[in-house]
């Protein structure tokens, strides 16, 4: 750590920096649905589709024979680091029991709009798939439809068995003798590809689902969660932290114990300003290439992007993620900051995205 400020930001030549943000891009399509009437407390993303074509299984969908499937999930749970779960465990069911499975998907995300508990999911399907078939399992299921400019599902009183349960698009069961009221209210876009599941939702005002199962892209444009998860461009995964109450996803030093033993790391993390957002996520050129990960700080000034640059930068790979991670780029972007980083042996899994970045120094904040 005694050359933690020593390290060089002009090091674009040690690796590829990844692409320019571009305008529309799926993670920015999926963050369009934040709910302008709720306060956003994270975004979990999978682009499926570019990784299926990444693995060889562009045309692969819930049709295609299970070992297909199987196999092509199975070599992206082995070589990725997701967000959001494959759905291996229900793979050879789900189609069946719900007209879609995890391979019929273009991209989805996850919307948590309470600390510890999810909001909603959006999936976005391809072009093949079929609208009837899934609103056809909704009906014998007892999902009951409620017409409108967005389409409403409203879930059946009675207990749906659990190992079906539509609510575990992200892998978790519910128990309990109240299961029916977390299952979940479905909205279906007029593109007839864009399903939004809303739990704990069974009581809602119709009007206000439908408010919350459209995309508002020009309304959220200026949200440093957008701002964000734009500078990260094509991911193939991410993961999106965004909050006016910063304690959520934003660490005080004084939270993490074990900076105790590190009195030089602390006073650089004391000095760190308070973000509005960060998005985090990867890429890679292609299944066998090195992964290449970006982290993305949106601050509500210029002036503070820029302070904290050489600091951040530093922290992302100093300690233990030294082992680990090396430096790619690091920049400012209007009011954002962009670090740009490289796993040492090319595995994504090494926290680029998820909950390992929880506690990482780089992505605290200072004391005042």
């Amino acid at each position: 750590m005694g050359v933690i400020l020593a390290v060089l930001l002009a090091v674009a030549s040690t690796g590829p920096v990844l692409r320019a943000a571009a305008t529309s891009t799926p993670l920015l399509e999926a963050i369009a649905y934040i709910d302008p009437t709720t306060e956003l407390v994270g975004v979990d993303f999978v682009d499926w589709a570019q990784l299926k074509a990444l693995h060889g299984g562009a045309s692969i969908t819930s049709a295609s024979p299970l070992e297909e499937r199987q196999r092509l999930l199975l070599d992206i749970a082995r070589s990725e680091s997701l967000t959001l779960g494959l759905g291996l465990d229900r793979l050879a069911t789900m189609a069946a029991n719900w007209g879609w499975d995890t391979t019929d998907l273009e991209w989805q995300a996850r919307y948590l709009d309470v600390p510890g508990g999810s909001g909603k999911h959006v999936l976005r399907f391809g072009q093949h798939w079929d609208l009837d078939a899934f609103r056809g399992a909704l009906e014998r299921w007892g999902y009951e439809h409620d017409d409108g400019a967005v389409e409403l599902w409203l879930p059946p009183l009675e207990a749906i068995p659990a190992e079906i349960h539509l609510e575990r698009v992200d892998g978790h069961v519910r128990t309990g003798p109240d299961l029916w009221e977390t299952y979940a209210v479905v909205a279906i876009d007029p593109d007839a590809r864009t399903v939004v599941i809303h739990e704990f939702a069974r009581f809602a005002p119709p009007k206000q689902l439908r408010l919350a199962s459209r995309p508002h892209a020009g309304r959220v444009a200026g949200h440093p969660a957008v701002r964000a998860a734009a500078a990260l461009d094509h991911p193939l995964a991410a993961d999106v932290q965004a909050s006016s109450r910063a304690e959520l996803f934003c660490a005080l030093p004084e939270e993490a114990g074990y900076l105790e033993g590190d009195p030089e790391t602390r006073a650089i993390v004391d000095e760190l300003d308070r973000y509005d957002a960060r998005a985090n996520g990867y890429t890679r050129p292609a299944r066998d290439a090195p992964a290449q990960g970006r982290h993305v700080f949106a601050y509500d000034k210029r002036r503070k992007a820029r302070l904290d640059l050489e600091a951040r930068s530093a922290l992302a790979v100093a300690g233990p993620r030294a082992t680990v991670v090396s430096l790619i780029d690091a920049r400012t972007q209007d009011r954002e900051l962009i670090i740009d980083v490289q796993p040492i042996h090319g595995h994504p899994d090494v926290g680029l995205v998820g909950p390992r970045l929880a506690w990482a120094p780089f992505v605290m904040c200072g004391s005042s």
